[in-house]
């Protein structure tokens, strides 16, 4: 009986899973066992994991036929111990640092309002070599959050948080519905629909995963990580929070979250843009374009959706408007 389940779905990855397995084991906190599914891999992914364990009971492996990673993770999550109190993610290309359930649990033990702990990040390119600079700044962004405030902020933006880095507590996984299959990534549609339900996140300051890239990994293959997908997804969350909105931004993102919006069928009242050049044309027939100038405070009109992928600008974006009123989260969020 255990406290704490890792739960590692994989899928064709022999040259990694005996590693990742490994790194498991030599955790410094003791109390926990292992769930690996292997997802119908054709490769040697599951004698890899065998030998990797030495015969540690500590390591359950069960097979399945290829159904992807969330069906895996159900599976995974379905075949837990009573005792699991917390579940820690890890996939079979990653590295768990020694001491991360050791922190990670400490800090779910001492903050029962937190319903997914998280880490700090350290990358590592593996294979061949490739480009690697989106995958660091990307890194670089999730590093820099550590409360759940600031997770608010950045929940529609991008995925805030590493999957494989995180430890959630599972009766909130329970409570949300588990992992879905859908048009997009099962962790940031999961990250949505806990933070729609009022659920916290928050960060260790140290670092608990090292993430492995390469060539073959997932964010890089799959159609679900296309970027256009990603506008569906904070589309189809963003109808949850508002049926009308205003989008800053009347250029490209504008212009794709608009377009993945209408999808939502959410009614879109205006574009709000601080170029004169465009203020005053319209959008997709009928929707003006409006200087941001002309917003005058919290009850002006609907939710302010902020479109623009500028990391630099959003500060600027956010102390103009409040110092007008209007409150992040209430009256306005940033989506790109």
């Amino acid at each position: 009986m255990a406290r704490v389940a890792i739960v590692i779905p994989a899928y064709n990855c022999a040259d990694t899973i005996g590693d990742a397995v490994t790194s498991c084991l030599n955790q410094t906190y003791a109390d926990f066992q292992i769930i690996l599914v292997d997802d119908g891999s054709t490769d040697h992914t599951h004698e890899a994991a065998q030998l990797a364990a030495k015969g540690d009971t500590r390591l359950s492996i069960l097979r399945q036929k290829n159904a992807g990673i969330a069906h895996a993770l159900n599976t995974g999550v379905a075949h837990l111990d009573d005792s699991v109190e917390y579940l820690a993610r890890m996939d079979g290309d990653d590295l768990m640092l020694p001491s991360r359930l050791a922190i990670q649990v400490e800090y779910l033990d001492m903050n029962p309002n937190i319903a997914v702990v998280t880490g700090r990040v350290q990358t590592q390119i593996i294979g061949e070599p490739i480009e690697h600079d989106g995958m660091r700044n990307y890194v670089d962004w999730l590093n820099s959050h550590t409360t759940p405030k600031e997770f608010e902020r950045s929940m529609f933006i991008e995925s805030p948080l590493c999957h494989p880095a995180t430890t959630i507590r599972r009766t909130a996984l329970a409570a949300v519905g588990g992992y879905h299959d859908m048009e997009w990534t099962e962790d940031y549609d999961l990250w949505m629909r806990m933070h729609l339900a009022g659920y916290k996140f928050a960060a260790v300051p140290q670092d608990v995963l090292v993430w492995r890239d390469h060539a073959r990994r997932v964010t890089r293959t799959h159609s679900k990580c296309a970027p256009m997908v990603f506008y569906d997804l904070k589309a189809h969350f963003l109808a949850k929070v508002s049926s009308e909105v205003r989008i800053w931004n009347a250029g490209r993102d504008g212009k794709r979250l608009a377009r993945s919006l209408a999808s939502e069928h959410v009614t879109i009242h205006s574009f709000i843009d601080i170029d004169p050049k465009k203020i005053g044309g319209v959008r997709r027939g009928t929707i003006p374009i409006v200087s941001n100038e002309s917003l005058e405070g919290p009850g002006d009109g609907p939710l302010i959706v902020i479109a623009v992928g500028i990391p630099r600008v959003r500060p600027e974006i956010r102390l103009e408007l409040t110092s007008k009123g209007y409150v992040e989260g209430r009256d306005f969020l940033f989506a790109a």
